[in-house]
């Protein structure tokens, strides 16, 4: 990936190499930001003019929350909306059908407002996401390397103390007297291959933090495709997510959680700026990522801010 300043451009050259559509023609703008061109072709994001709005959602360090998007004057969301790849575009579409149709089958299931959906890592961030664009209750919990098949798990739970991860939880509304308390059923997902990964984590929280089992349900993205196609969501697009986007790691490209290797469990810094990509370099393509998805959801009139998601990442 590559960032850099190309002034005085030829834009017809750049035209000849990349495509018209990616260039908007005006004679006054001699200044483009390219960002992320890979150099295979498939993808690469617009060459874009760095309007206000952009630099403005360049330099954010923070969570995008819903109320930025409605504070976004119509020229500036028509101007990240240009800014927005085809790839982008695709993604945001995807995690939207998908997350309707599960928003759909967990309300039926658990009865709307009644579950909070907890993403385990990075992969299945996104969908909470949007759902969380929805109005779900969404907490993410960033770590990674649970499944690995070298990891003595059992050692692994006797040489920690997982404090420093219990502190975590608390402040995210995670901790044993709270979900004792609550009505709501706590639903965790992960996407998994041999399913060791969810299964150790449920140990985790289970016999280290004592979380009570009888609010808890651990779910395998895998699995809950398999469900919601028998209920009538279209095979080919969960299919297609779960290669393109789960099963080759390219989630993760969007993912505003940095990764937290499960032996640094102990050491890790926690804090928001830590644990997420926001203030990174790289983090362009996620944000306008969020962007893009909220914009659709407000279109469609999904777009619905929970307070209770305030302290999420």
């Amino acid at each position: 990936m590559e960032t850099r300043i190309i002034q005085n451009l030829n834009i017809r050259s750049l035209e000849q190499n990349f495509g018209k559509k990616l260039f908007r023609k005006n004679q006054n703008d001699r200044q483009f930001r390219v960002i992320s061109i890979n150099t295979n072709g498939d993808f690469f994001e617009k060459a874009k003019r760095m309007t206000p709005v952009l630099e403005y959602l360049e330099n954010k360090t923070d969570k995008f929350q819903i109320s930025d998007y409605y504070s976004l004057s119509k020229k500036d969301k028509q101007e990240l909306r240009n800014a927005v790849t085809g790839d982008i575009n695709n993604f945001a579409k995807s995690n939207i059908y998908i997350a309707r149709n599960l928003k759909e089958y967990l309300d039926k299931k658990f009865g709307e407002n009644n579950y909070v959906f907890v993403s385990i890592g990075r992969s299945p961030s996104l969908i909470g996401k949007t759902l969380e664009c929805m109005g779900v209750e969404t907490k993410y919990l960033p770590i990674s390397g649970l499944g690995d098949k070298d990891l003595d798990f059992d050692k692994y739970l006797q040489e920690n103390s997982f404090e420093k991860y219990r502190k975590f939880l608390k402040s995210q509304g995670l901790t044993k007297e709270k979900m004792e308390g609550s009505r709501k059923t706590f639903l965790f997902y992960d996407y998994t291959v041999s399913r060791r990964s969810l299964n150790n984590f449920h140990r985790l929280i289970s016999e280290i933090f004592g979380f009570p089992e009888d609010k808890m349900v651990f779910r395998s993205l895998n699995e809950e495709f398999q469900t919601l196609n028998e209920n009538g969501t279209k095979r080919k697009i969960t299919e297609d997510y779960a290669r393109r986007y789960l099963a080759s790691g390219k989630v993760e490209e969007y993912s505003f959680l940095n990764y937290l290797n499960a032996h640094a469990i102990e050491v890790a810094d926690y804090s928001a700026n830590t644990r997420t990509t926001y203030g990174q370099a790289s983090a362009n393509n996620v944000k306008l990522c969020i962007f893009s998805i909220m914009d659709k959801l407000s279109t469609m009139g999904l777009l619905k801010e929970n307070p209770l998601n305030r302290k999420s990442f």
